[in-house]
């Protein structure tokens, strides 16, 4: 974890034409720690390695995407490589003011406004011409949620788990997950990133 010593020091000897007036928290998840610096720049730091591809992707895709798209998204300014205090590549964005949906305490009026604004975007983002222009440097379901191959397997493994602990009474043959495995993978229909491209707010995705 990079804590707020560490994520300084990173930053200063990277990107000396920051000078650290102040660094707070701003979020962290499993994958990525985040730091507010001088109030209006965010620095995302991975938290372990399975997050590395996902960051190197949005380094390389977020600036060109950002052109297509009605509303402001993170773009990396500070592109941070791996030292040895740290062994991972970084980067550096201007914050994008706002709150997290769930902590906004929208009225039903107000969140049917907000998607007035929401909802070209993400027709933007998903726009199969973008596909076009993207495809081919993004991953197809990099992590097989749709792949039934991978993701029943991985059921049944998770409630066999459950079945030998005695905390569920699911029995041990279920004839949907049989269908389910059947099913092809399902073919790429829109482009996609990360999830830092639809989230990012104040409280940064991780």
């Amino acid at each position: 974890m990079v804590d707020a010593q560490l994520a300084g020091r990173l930053v200063q000897e990277q990107f000396p034409e920051v000078p650290i007036r102040s660094i707070e928290p701003l979020a962290q998840g499993c994958d990525n720690t985040v730091w507010l610096v001088n109030g209006d720049s965010v620095f995302r730091f991975p938290r372990r390695a399975i997050a590395i591809p996902g960051v190197e992707r949005e380094i390389a895709v977020l600036p060109e995407l950002a052109p297509h798209l009605p509303l402001t998204i993170p773009v990396p300014v500070f592109v941070g490589h791996a030292t040895d205090a740290y062994p991972w590549p970084f980067f550096g964005s201007r914050l994008v003011p706002g709150r997290e949906l769930a902590d906004a305490d929208l009225t039903d009026a107000a969140r049917a406004s907000l998607a007035a604004s929401l909802a070209p975007f993400l027709r933007a983002l998903h726009a199969p011409a973008l596909l076009d222009v993207f495809g081919a440097s993004l991953p197809v379901d990099p992590n097989h949620r749709a792949d039934m191959a991978f993701r029943v397997p991985m059921t049944r493994k998770r409630l066999a788990e459950l079945r030998s602990s005695g905390l569920s009474p699911v029995p041990a043959h279920l004839p949907w997950l049989d269908e389910a495995e059947s099913l092809p993978p399902s073919e790429p229909t829109a482009t996609a990133t990360c999830t830092s491209v639809t989230c990012w707010s104040t409280s940064e995705a991780v």
